[in-house]
């Protein structure tokens, strides 16, 4: 160990006697500091306007966002400019001068003089990760309750990260005498392997190698706070792998040895590695620590008790490609290993789930693809995309094969997973636009659906009331029914759409959400009383009623004992817009809110429930078991031919009664167009009528059945504490990160060098 130590020490000399580390920690520090400073400025003005800003650490050290990402994110995407400078002179001056022949000489073993010059790169990397840390200490003293664990496992990353390239460095250093040669030769590997990831992704063998290469994303993980067993083991590989063949390079170079032996000895190290790779990357023996305060790099409690629920069975999830879908691309063989790490945060918590890709070729809305390729028939246009993705049609299905298979026409044969799970099989879609993969609400509700008996959403039919099935401006597609256009939508959600008529057989209670929307027609006596029986065996219901429409429902309002007030209500301080519409607001007092999603929130802040023809409601004491709230209120608003203007009138309701050893839950909404086609699409207000409003309602009404519940605790590092004068406090800032600190090594680097020169 001695020798290792001086080995050490002399490199070390090499590094401090020459201005070369001093600039490059210097750069680093004033790169850094400046992105820091200008990060705090931007969070503090913002702070100033209102603006809230949860995870404040994320944003200020993880984050990736061009001119504003996170310090620590920045260091990681420019390591690979910095390290060659320094690794360049580890071994080529010994080369090129020729006291590489001494070293060879001296009682000095192999892997010691490699190991001693490692070393010697470590503890430059810790200065850099010192370094780092006293931004990480700054932020303390301004930060409301810095998140430590994300803080430590970044500067994890940056640490394993640079010991990596530290020693791909180090054995390129050895194999030239001349310095830029070396430098120029680490960049363009270090360069490599960040992009290898994404070349030959459509060959079955080379995709799985190319893919462990790459180093891109993999300290990205540690620095958002999450710290992969497998993540670790590569970066220690790869550091192991290029130390162990320097070593064998020293030692051949020393000693006379066969091609054939030489040959052997790489291959095993080489073997080596790749098989420790692989074993540390199977599923079932990767393991992860999330060291967020809140865990919010995991998928959320409600999601792991599913996924738990399953046990020990296997969770199969087959990829239905349609190569005509615009949506194909994130399966297609180049695109596969990207499409499954979408799934990583599930496969953390279910290790033996499964994947397979099936393409095939079907009718499909593709309207751009079949009007520019117009005259072909379908098989010929399947030809021809396959040949444009480098496909083999030959093992792409036909129409019929794919329909022995499965039955897709429900979902317009459109590209689509379906999970299987023992004899249970349950849809998982992906949608229109920029973030076309489900999320964790979609996703934790497709698994739920495996494993217990989903909610099914009735709509009543027959007298005129909305419906789930048309696009017409006053009906309900866009929030209840839509698949692949809309992530948002209950049927996304978990929940069953169905619609029938009251007048035969009996309503189903049990997992059943009875949906009457605005009838216009009058119900007959045997349907009021099948409403009224199904309300007393505790039935859960969605009512909504325009105000000219009431007297349809008149029995069960009675019922529920609520009275609409006569009139349409008009809102008296509304001198923008017309006067029917409404810009109701949450009552307040309603406890049925909980922090769930996110965006219904909104409506805690003051924005508006857009409610044209609305009618308010009216009760009192009852001689019933139902508990009444006003969940959605108009305020200053007044009823049609009544000059008295009201505060707090109820639009909404919620209802609710213990009966059957259960919670019995009813909505009543004076308003049948806020949940409307139309009315979600509105853009002239900022409104939550689309913003998680309707799935919240449904929520509550199947007592947190679908949507799951997926909220992660927000985390409580949201406030900057920094002088009353915050630009005098930003000022000291940069003084100190930008000017005191990497003064002080500028002070020591000339003192040291100054001091070399005249001895």
């Amino acid at each position: 160990m001695k020798i290792i130590f001086y080995i050490a020490k002399v490199q070390l000399a090499r590094f401090f006697y020459s201005p070369i580390a001093w600039l490059v920690l210097m750069i680093i520090l004033v790169q850094t500091g400046y992105r820091f400073t200008d990060i705090i400025d931007f969070f503090e003005i913002q702070q100033r306007q209102g603006q809230p800003w949860p995870v404040l650490t994320n944003y200020l050290f993880a984050v990736s966002g061009g001119s504003r990402s996170g310090i620590l994110y920045s260091i990681l995407q420019n390591l690979y400019l910095y390290l060659p400078l320094l690794t360049m002179v580890l071994v080529s001056p010994e080369l090129s001068s020729g006291t590489i022949k001494l070293l060879y000489s001296a009682p000095v073993k192999t892997h010691q003089l490699v190991i001693g010059k490692y070393i010697a790169m470590l503890i430059i990397i810790g200065m850099i990760i010192v370094g780092m840390s006293t931004f990480i200490i700054s932020g303390s003293f301004f930060i409301k309750d810095i998140d430590y664990g994300l803080t430590t496992a970044g500067l994890l990353g940056v640490f394993l990260l640079a010991s990596a390239y530290s020693a791909i460095g180090l054995f390129i250093s050895c194999l030239s005498p001349y310095q830029i040669v070396v430098a120029l030769i680490t960049f363009s590997v270090l360069t490599a392997l960040n992009f290898v990831g994404s070349l030959w992704q459509s060959v079955p063998f080379l995709n799985e190698i190319t893919f462990w290469l790459s180093m891109s994303d993999r300290a990205n993980s540690f620095v958002k706070g999450l710290v992969k067993s497998s993540n670790v083991v590569y970066f220690l590989v790869v550091t192991a792998f290029f130390l162990s063949i320097t070593i064998l390079r020293f030692r051949f170079a020393q000693q006379s040895t066969t091609a054939l032996k030489q040959f052997a000895m790489y291959s095993l190290v080489i073997a080596t590695s790749f098989i420790i790779g692989y074993i540390s990357s199977v599923p079932s023996l990767r393991f992860y620590i999330d060291m967020t305060s809140t865990d919010r790099l995991s998928i959320s409690k409600n999601t792991q008790q599913i996924i738990h629920e399953m046990g020990s069975e296997p969770l199969t999830m087959s990829v239905y490609a349609n190569i005509l879908d615009k949506n194909v691309h994130s399966s297609l063989p180049n695109n596969r290993n990207s499409d499954i790490r979408e799934f990583e945060d599930y496969q953390r918590f279910k290790p033996n789930m499964e994947f397979e890709y099936i393409y095939f070729y079907d009718t499909i809305y593709n309207r751009g693809l079949f009007t520019n390729n117009a005259g072909l028939s379908l098989k010929e246009l399947a030809q021809k995309v396959a040949a444009t993705y480098g496909l083999d049609f030959d093992r792409i299905l036909n129409p019929i094969e794919i329909r022995k298979m499965v039955d897709l026409s429900d979902e317009g044969n459109q590209y689509v997973r379906q999970l299987k799970y023992k004899d249970r099989v349950t849809f998982l879609r992906m949608f229109d636009g920029m973030d076309h993969y489900p999320g964790e609400s979609e996703i934790s509700a497709a698994l739920k659906r495996l494993t217990s008996q989903p909610f099914q959403i009735l709509f009543s039919s027959g007298h005129g009331e909305r419906t789930f099935l048309s696009n017409k401006d006053e009906d309900y597609t866009t929030t209840f029914a839509l698949r692949y256009k809309k992530k948002g939508s209950l049927r996304n959600y978990g929940f069953d759409l169905k619609e029938a008529s009251l007048r035969s057989g009996e309503l189903q209670t049990e997992n059943t959400i009875l949906v009457i929307a605005d009838p216009k027609l009058p119900f007959n006596s045997n349907e009021i009383s099948k409403i009224e029986e199904y309300i007393d065996r505790g039935g859960d219901m969605f009512l909504s009623i325009e105000p000219d429409n009431s007297d349809v429902l008149a029995p069960i309002l009675k019922k529920l004992g609520i009275s609409q007030i006569p009139g349409e209500l008009v809102a008296t301080d509304n001198e923008a817009y017309d006067k029917n519409l409404i810009l109701a607001k949450y009552a307040g007092d309603n406890d049925m809110v909980p922090n769930f999603f996110i965006n219904i929130a909104l409506v805690k802040y003051g924005y508006p429930i857009t409610m044209p023809s609305a009618s308010g409601w009216e009760y009192g004491e009852v001689d019933n078991d139902f508990s009444i709230s006003p969940f959605i209120v108009g305020h200053n608003v007044k009823s049609n031919g009544d000059d008295s203007t009201r505060t707090n009138v109820p639009i909404v309701l919620t209802i609710t009664r213990e009966t059957n050893d259960k919670i019995q839950r009813i909505v009543v909404a004076g308003d049948a167009d806020f949940i409307s086609n139309k009315e979600v699409s509105r853009s002239n207000i900022t409104n939550v009528n689309d913003r998680g409003l309707t799935p919240f309602l449904f929520h509550w009404l199947s007592n947190g059945a679908f949507p799951v519940d997926v909220e992660v605790p927000p985390g409580t590092d949201n406030r900057l504490f920094l002088a009353e004068k915050e630009g005098k406090t930003i000022k000291i800032l940069q003084i100190i990160h930008i000017g005191v600190i990497p003064g002080l090594l500028l002070l020591m680097g000339t003192f040291v060098l100054i001091s070399r020169r005249r001895k």
